[in-house]
């Protein structure tokens, strides 16, 4: 068993509340520069660790990390994703279609963790399509204010189906998301 200690921690206290909730829901807006995509991936890497596991141990899970292309996809949201959770003994990344990190380890309590993070561009109102079907535990909506309504809407209805309440129930789901602050996101 590889052991990892992350020392990493919220810069304020608006990012570390947001960081500790653990409502179905949960958006930050702040400046430029102020943490929110670290603190998205480290609240992210925390939910998956803490998940309820199933009877025979396993912390099973299933996020969809979701930025408006895949040049911002790639350029950003997954870079930061891999320069703090990149390690080869946390999971395997690939690059496929789409890209996904599978994370595979144990824990000091002897859970073991078994998630994927999959990565997604849904940069149009249509882009809606690709998550139908969708099973997850979460959603993380990297500059959410880049995202059509429409898609933020289908990504609340998708959680809470990954693993099936026949192995585990009672865990948590939901979104969380992050924005750069702007005059124009009249649904925020």
């Amino acid at each position: 068993m590889a052991s990892f200690e992350f020392r990493m921690g919220a810069s304020g206290p608006v990012l570390r509340e947001y960081m500790a909730s653990r409502d179905p829901v949960t958006f930050i807006r702040g400046p430029l520069g102020s943490g929110k995509t670290y603190g998205s991936c480290q609240r992210l890497f925390t939910q998956i660790c803490e998940q309820k596991p199933t009877p025979d141990g396993t912390r099973k899970s299933r996020w969809i990390a979701v930025r408006n292309t895949y040049p911002d996809l790639q350029g950003t949201t997954i870079k930061d994703w891999m320069e703090l959770f990149g390690d080869p003994e946390l999971g395997k990344f690939t690059n496929d279609y789409p890209p996904t990190h599978r994370l595979a380890f144990e824990m000091e309590d002897g859970t073991k963790v078994k998630a994927e993070v999959l990565f997604m561009a849904l940069d149009r109102p249509d882009s809606v399509r690709k998550l139908r079907g969708i099973q997850a535990t979460g959603f993380w909506l990297n500059e959410v204010k880049e995202l059509d309504w429409a898609i933020v809407q289908m990504c609340d209805l998708r959680h809470g189906r990954y693993p099936s309440k026949a192995e585990v129930q009672g865990y948590w789901h939901g979104m969380i998301g992050d924005t750069n602050s702007t005059d124009d996101m009249p649904w925020y």
